[in-house]
């Protein structure tokens, strides 16, 4: 289900059909997917240097500005400035849904 949410959200901000995947499976992997807290966004980012992390960083960012690590915004900035991009205006789109 989050997977389809993700997908459904890429396809709105981009029209390549790689990078919506990318996005999508990005989105996917930021969330607990067993345990109590199924569902809910992880509270320890996935690992660096991945698309996971770029998104994870950018949700985190947009939901709780106040958890953010500078380090890793300025790096998320330098590993690809075009996902980097999309991730920030997907994660702006789910907190405007969410509100």
């Amino acid at each position: 289900m989050i997977n389809e949410l993700g997908k459904q959200a890429a396809s709105q901000l981009t029209s390549d059909e790689a990078m919506i995947e990318r996005l999508s499976a990005a989105y996917a992997a930021c969330f607990a997917t067993r345990g109590k807290n199924k569902g809910q966004l992880r509270k320890t980012s996935p690992k660096w240097r991945t698309d996971a992390h770029v998104m994870w960083n950018a949700l985190k960012l947009e939901f709780f500005p106040y958890q953010a690590k500078p380090f890793s915004i300025m790096s998320n900035n330098m590993l690809d400035t075009e996902f980097n991009t999309l991730c920030m205006q997907f994660a702006r789109k789910a907190y405007e849904a969410s509100a």
